[in-house]
C-alpha cells in the first residue's frame, strides 16, 4: 500500500490549522475524498505499518503500552492471520 497520498495532503492549498465551515469544507472534501477517507482495512493495514515490524516480524503495534491495554507479546500467527485477511479483503 502506498502512503504517497499523505505527501500530497500536506502540500495541499489548505491550511488545516484554520477553521473551515461545514461548507468550505464539503467543497475541499469533494474535490479530495481520497485524503478525507479511507476503507477501514486500508486504515488498519495503514496503521499496521506506521508502527512496523520487530526483529521477529511481529507488529510493534501489538506491544505498544497502554494503559487500558496491556501488551500483547508473541501471536504471531494471529498476527499474520489479521494481515492476511486484510490483504484478502482487499482483493
Amino acid at each position: 500500500m502506498s502512503l504517497d497520498w499523505i505527501k500530497e495532503a500536506n502540500s495541499d492549498e489548505v491550511n488545516f490549522k484554520e477553521l473551515l465551515s461545514f461548507e468550505d469544507y464539503m467543497d475541499y472534501f469533494n474535490k479530495n475524498a481520497e485524503h478525507q477517507l479511507r476503507p477501514s482495512f486500508e486504515y488498519i493495514t495503514d496503521m499496521l505499518n506506521h508502527f512496523g515490524k520487530d526483529d521477529e516480524a511481529g507488529y510493534k503495534f501489538f506491544e505498544a503500552k497502554h494503559d487500558d491495554a496491556p501488551a500483547v507479546f508473541g501471536q504471531k500467527s494471529v498476527q499474520d492471520a489479521i494481515t492476511q485477511n486484510l490483504v484478502n479483503f482487499q482483493e
